[in-house]
């Protein structure tokens, strides 16, 4: 069975979604359409703008929305929760995860600097 390379990465709603923006298109600039991205958003905090949702359309990124039990519903501020709560997000993205799949989470401020696949997929 061969495998694929899928990057996750959460969207904690408009206020992170520069960094976001930022990380698809640098795993689309190194990596090209040879790998998955998944963009996990959380049901009870603010959605990414149609901006954003269309420039992730427009890169191949799935949007995958989860409710995250941790957050209150309809939470529109950030601040008013512990950032453990928000971290707990990120285990939303290792759900679900398909035979031959190999999912790497990264936070949505990262950006790759080279194509990570040879390493990632062990094919050196």
């Amino acid at each position: 069975m061969s495998r694929r390379l899928t990057f996750a990465l959460n969207a904690h709603g408009p206020s992170f979604e520069r960094y976001a923006l930022l990380c698809v298109a640098s795993i689309r600039h190194w990596c090209g359409a040879a790998v998955g991205i998944q963009i996990y958003e959380p049901s009870n905090l603010p959605p990414c703008s149609p901006q954003a949702r269309a420039f992730f359309h427009r890169h191949g990124a799935e949007i995958r929305s989860f409710r995250n039990p941790f957050l209150p519903d309809r939470l529109t501020n950030l601040k008013q929760v512990p950032a453990r709560h928000l971290t707990y997000n990120k285990l939303f993205t290792l759900l679900d995860v398909e035979p031959g799949e190999q999912r790497v989470f990264l936070d949505a401020d990262q950006v790759l600097l080279g194509d990570p696949t040879e390493i990632l997929l062990g094919q050196q």
